[in-house]
């Protein structure tokens, strides 16, 4: 299955991606019946996907996660996971909030995977936020 953010392509991308929702107040007054409903517009909570390559050597997982940083702040990116599109599926892309390492080791020996000869493995975290689109 394809796992992407934007075109930082990857094995996994682990996490649960959090929708735009409507957000909304509930109104009520003293000495007023009923209740009321006020629309606060849809917004997006912030959520963590971990994401995880494998690379030809050390260098380049370096190198992957230097460019996965380049994200950060820019506009707005499309979200695959698990071969599923949720600016085709759903209307929104993702806005990168942050980016962190959580590991970078050599294997000895890999077989497939993404970047074959595979001779270490990256995890990144992506802190994200969920943008509808306009």
């Amino acid at each position: 299955m394809i796992n992407a953010i934007h075109n930082f392509t990857c094995i996994e991308l682990n996490g649960n991606p959090v929708p735009p929702m409507q957000r909304r107040k509930i109104v009520q007054r003293a000495g007023v019946d009923g209740t009321g409903i006020w629309r606060m517009g849809s917004r997006g909570d912030k959520f963590t996907l971990r994401a995880g390559v494998d690379v030809p050597n050390m260098a380049a997982g370096r190198l992957a996660f230097a460019l996965a940083t380049a994200f950060t702040n820019a506009d707005p990116v499309i979200l695959i996971q698990d071969g599923y599109d949720f600016n085709l599926n759903q209307s929104w892309k993702v806005s990168v909030l942050g980016v962190r390492q959580v590991a970078l080791f050599a294997v000895l020996n890999a077989t497939g995977g993404l970047f074959p000869p595979s001779l270490a493995w990256l995890e990144i975290d992506f802190d994200l936020i969920a943008i509808a689109n306009q």
